[in-house]
């Protein structure tokens, strides 16, 4: 409506006294006008306006056909003398003069008015812009939370492509530390919530140690769907750990070759994250059953590991809901002899011993004696090793019988190379794919050595709901993820959770405790 109304008033302006005038004076402007409006500037509204001026052109020649040429619609009937201002209107050197400085005009002013569209035209393009921008901007935002955001799957993808593996791993902290990691908000299943002594899990999947080593982003990584974390392997001063590149990973294989080294920031220093993390997790709902496991390991330099698990647990045992003894890492020299049935009796009762002290700690009477989800003494686990001997495993069964510990977490990382290409001139140990089957056998002897009395968490290739229930039904109570997380990225939990639901309600389990050890008891 705009446009129609300025065009009438420019072409009044150019006219004279009517439209009809400057169709009259000169045919060829209000057909060089037409062309105009309907092929330069375009439009229904400009066409409506061209249909117009011809409708008032041809009723202005009906009356001039009738009544003359004259001015004055009044004086119908009769044409009064020609004047001599009428003369010089009809010298034809005047009109040829009136009809340039006339179609000049309206040229300038159609240039100005086809200006004025344009930049009209302009400013929408800009305003239907911003608003798809913002509209697509909340839309990722809101997204952004979705664990499973296909976006995340594109990134993973490129990362694993051309970036190396520790960085990936130190960007997910990062963001992690920032809050800038998904989470999942949907409720797990209460028919998948098995229980250790007491320790009761909302979900039976957790992350792995290694994968935060020093507590630095707790709450991120519980958010994104798992029950628990075991944060370290912690040592009582830091240390750097093994020269880098230390993380290898083999996308085609989805197997990891790291050699570390126990990298870490001491166990004061992470004792604090951990502190932090108690004092959030009593005012988030999403953490409040949440567990946290630490990790204990020697220093590499350290004599005895018994002075370093002893003074790793006075000083962050109050805050673990349990303490994993890690005895089995390929990386640390020597290491891996206390898995010896003598040595390895002699850790658990002096790591005991440590834990009763706690109740006697000096902090007791200001914060109580735990501060931890469970509040009560934590759990004692101990991580073996998956490289061990058939009469090396039944010895550690009796030990492990013997001394009551609360659990093992089978099992750690391999020597052995699998044939993998890129591991070949690569020192440490491998996880991944390629440890599963050899996980899920040593869940199973250790199940029947220990005459499944001790619960065992599963670690060692678990991607699918499928090979975590393998790992149930050969006698594990709850899964460990660490490579899963790497190659699968943020939806790892969530996909995982819905898999093994799924798997539990097709195979007719009524919950997770009937599936444990169901490989053993055949049909029953």
């Amino acid at each position: 409506m705009l446009r129609h109304n300025c065009l009438r008033a420019q072409l009044r302006a150019a006219g004279g006294s009517s439209l009809g005038s400057l169709c009259r004076v000169n045919r060829n402007d209000a057909k060089w006008y037409g062309y105009y409006v309907n092929h330069v500037i375009g439009g229904g509204t400009c066409r409506s306006i061209t249909s117009e001026c011809m409708k008032r052109h041809k009723l202005f020649m009906q009356h001039v056909r009738r009544f003359g040429d004259q001015s004055n619609y009044a004086t119908a009937g009769r044409r009064p003398p020609p004047s001599e201002g009428d003369q010089r209107k009809d010298d034809p050197d005047v009109i040829r003069t009136n009809n340039s400085e006339r179609k000049k005009q309206l040229e300038e002013e159609m240039k100005k008015l086809h200006d004025d569209i344009t930049r009209e035209k302009g400013n929408h393009k800009k305003v239907l812009l911003l608003i798809f921008t913002c509209v697509v901007g909340l839309y990722m935002y809101f997204e952004s939370y979705d664990p499973e955001f296909f976006l995340y799957d594109v990134f993973l993808k490129i990362l694993l492509k051309y970036v190396d593996g520790e960085m990936c791993h130190d960007l997910f902290l990062l963001m992690g530390k920032y809050n800038l990691l998904p989470y999942d908000t949907s409720k797990d299943s209460i028919y998948s919530c098995p229980e250790i002594k007491g320790l009761e899990f909302i979900n039976p999947f957790g992350v792995a140690a290694g994968f935060d080593k020093n507590g630095v982003c707790i709450d991120a990584i519980l958010k994104l769907g798992f029950s628990f974390i075991e944060v370290g392997t912690i040592t009582p001063k830091p240390q750097k750990g093994n020269e880098k590149p230390r993380i290898f990973r083999d996308v085609e294989t989805r197997s990891i070759i790291n050699c570390c080294g126990f990298n870490n920031i001491g166990c004061d220093e992470v004792t604090l994250n951990l502190k932090r993390f108690r004092e959030k997790q009593k005012t988030d709902k999403l953490l409040q059953r949440h567990l946290v496991g630490v990790s204990l390991g020697k220093n590499k330099d350290s004599p005895d590991i018994l002075e370093d698990l002893s003074y790793c647990i006075a000083r962050i045992g109050r805050y673990a809901d349990y303490i994993a003894i890690n005895v089995s890492s390929p990386n640390t020299p020597g290491l891996r002899d206390n898995q010896q049935s003598e040595r390895l009796q002699g850790i658990i009762l002096r790591v005991k011993e440590e834990v009763t002290k706690l109740d006697q700690g000096s902090d007791v009477m200001r914060d109580g004696p735990w501060v931890n989800t469970t509040k009560r003494r934590p759990l004692i686990f101990v991580k073996l090793a998956p490289d061990l001997q058939e009469d090396e495993k039944k010895k550690i069964a009796d030990v492990l019988l013997k001394t009551q510990v609360d659990g093992m977490i089978i099992c750690n990382t391999t020597t052995q190379k699998f044939n993998i290409k890129n591991f070949q001139d690569k020192k440490g140990g491998v996880s991944g794919e390629k440890l599963k089957d050899i996980s899920t056998n040593f869940i199973s002897q250790m199940y029947n050595y220990t005459n499944r009395k001790i619960p065992i968490i599963a670690s060692g290739g678990i991607f699918t709901g499928k090979d975590a229930l393998e790992k149930i039904e050969a006698g594990a109570s709850v899964c460990q993820l660490y490579s899963c997380l790497v190659f699968n990225g943020m939806k790892a939990a969530v996909r995982i959770k819905r898999e093994l639901d799924h798997l539990l309600y097709q195979r007719g389990y009524y919950k997770l405790e009937d599936a444990i050890g169901k490989a053993h008891r055949g049909g029953k």
